[in-house]
């Protein structure tokens, strides 16, 4: 199900998919933001993260701005996939401003708020792709029938 290397969607796709969403489900949540400590406290449950019980027993990552990054989940309906009525999550990675808001960081869109002090410019986030990734898989099909959540 998980592929070698994510890789990004269009920004087009992206800003269509969503706003067909919210046109569709005007009284519907539009998006979610996940702070980085909690996905790494997931990862940790499930083993994915091991902890080196370094630092107070809460081990190491490597982990840089965990306290202010996260990741914001947009919904979204793709018209060309039937499979669960197309619905999608789109994920961005944000990070919390001066003002305590956690901005997007989309190539060609919106970008990191951090700033070149020198410049007052605001810096190249370095992504790759258009930060925009969908990797999720609808339930159904992709559902735990033996889940208590369904």
């Amino acid at each position: 199900m998980s592929r070698s290397k994510p890789l990004s969607i269009a920004i087009t796709d992206a800003k269509s998919w969503a706003r067909k969403w919210q046109i569709e489900c005007p009284n519907n949540c539009k998006a979610f933001l996940m702070p980085i400590d909690d996905l790494v406290a997931c990862l940790e449950e499930v083993g994915v993260l091991k902890s080196n019980g370094k630092d107070n027993g809460k081990g190491t990552y490597n982990l840089k701005k965990a306290s202010c990054s996260g990741i914001r989940a947009y919904m979204a309906v793709d018209p060309n996939v039937k499979v669960g009525g197309g619905e999608k999550l789109l994920l961005v990675a944000t990070e919390k401003d001066a003002n305590g808001v956690y901005r997007d960081i989309v190539r060609g869109e919106i970008t990191s708020q951090n700033v070149n002090k020198a410049k007052g410019e605001l810096e190249d986030p370095n992504l790759l792709g258009s930060g925009v990734y969908d990797f999720t898989h609808p339930c159904p099909s992709e559902c735990d029938p033996n889940s208590p959540l369904i």
